[in-house]
């Protein structure tokens, strides 16, 4: 690697998944303290809720994606591209203008961040379908340096958007059936696991896809694929006292209550004001505020996205759990009671 290429490129840093990603870079550069000099260049739709990361020393750019000659001017000198999508309508043509472009200036290498499920989407499912197109494009396009695809399932943490339904109503409706599997991955093993694919041991000094993972896909899933029965009564034995029941809904219904909640107060406070009313026997293993989502995230192209999720886990067409974690990252994946144990305050009550 040329001494010129020590930027590391993360897209769609308005979104939870880029977001958090970011930080977490800034935080294994500043832990690392490489010789290198790396620096993050965060690319992003808009510039709302992302000072952490100023302040943290990333670089934030607001892209236009339609325009390449602006897009090539942010990719040049990049070791690794951690390529996240977008929360806009057209994220897919934009992910694939970032691929173009990396290629165009020979990125080192290319780290997608996908889903599980994709590949089983159709085009009338947009919110996943966008993933399949970008990883055709990554594969066909992009030879000039490494890539490797991350699937994630439904991360565990996208759970707290149920919390004002919880509080409100006792209960967890989702538009899947009663004993429809999936296996939701904590987004604290997503971490740790993208930082593992992109540097060879915890002092390596460089950031770039391992050669030992080149050309591969992997999916990230939790340890256990559990019901939508059995999610529901993990949550009751973590609020302790409270009876939490699965109701099933229909997409139509679990649609609103996501537009619904995007204004919702209770999603929109700092996260920070939160752990301060939390109580004594608070897990000190509980989640730090920037893995709370807000109801921000939730952008038409999220919740068609989710909504496409669960539509396949419904049908049962997800519901395998993966050795991937661990393979990559040597340890077991958090599960899901104890994300739920750990963290029992945020579906408590606000």
């Amino acid at each position: 690697m040329s001494e010129s290429q020590n930027i590391i490129v993360v897209t769609g840093g308005e979104t939870f998944i880029g977001y958090n990603i970011a930080l977490r870079l800034c935080d294994e550069i500043d832990r690392r303290r490489s010789s290198k000099n790396y620096k993050v260049r965060v690319l992003c739709s808009n510039k709302d809720g992302l000072d952490k990361l100023e302040k943290r020393g990333a670089e934030l750019h607001v892209v236009r994606y339609e325009d390449q000659e602006n897009l090539c001017q942010h990719l040049r000198h990049v070791s690794l591209v951690v390529l996240t999508l977008n929360d806009r309508e057209q994220r897919a043509r934009d992910a694939r203008n970032i691929i173009e472009c990396a290629q165009q200036e020979r990125c080192q290498s290319i780290q997608l961040i996908s889903h599980i499920g994709c590949d089983r989407a159709n085009e009338n499912q947009c919110g996943l379908y966008d993933f399949q197109e970008v990883e055709e494009c990554l594969k066909n396009k992009y030879q000039n340096g490494r890539w490797v695809i991350l699937r994630l399932n439904f991360v565990q943490q996208w759970f707290y958007l149920w919390s004002p339904m919880i509080e409100d109503h006792g209960k967890l409706r989702l538009n899947v059936k009663e004993d429809s599997k999936f296996a939701p991955v904590n987004m604290n093993d997503v971490l740790d696991a993208c930082m593992k694919v992109a540097s060879k041991n915890q002092n390596d000094e460089e950031f770039c896809v391992c050669e030992q993972y080149h050309q591969k896909t992997f999916q990230f899933t939790g340890r256990d694929a559990v019901n939508a029965r059995e999610i529901a009564r993990e949550l009751s034995r973590a609020v302790e006292g409270r009876q939490i029941q699965f109701e099933p809904i229909s997409m139509e219904d679990m649609k609103q209550y996501f537009e619904e909640i995007r204004q919702d107060q209770r999603m929109l406070i700092s996260s920070m004001q939160v752990f301060e009313k939390s109580s004594q026997d608070s897990q000190s293993k509980h989640d730090k505020d920037n893995l709370i989502p807000q109801g921000k995230y939730l952008t038409d192209s999220v919740i068609n996205q989710t909504l496409s999720y669960l539509e396949l886990v419904r049908e049962n067409q997800v519901n395998d759990a993966t050795s991937d974690i661990h393979k990559v990252t040597g340890n077991e994946p958090i599960s899901l009671k104890n994300f739920f144990k750990d963290n029992r305050d945020q579906f408590r009550g606000r």
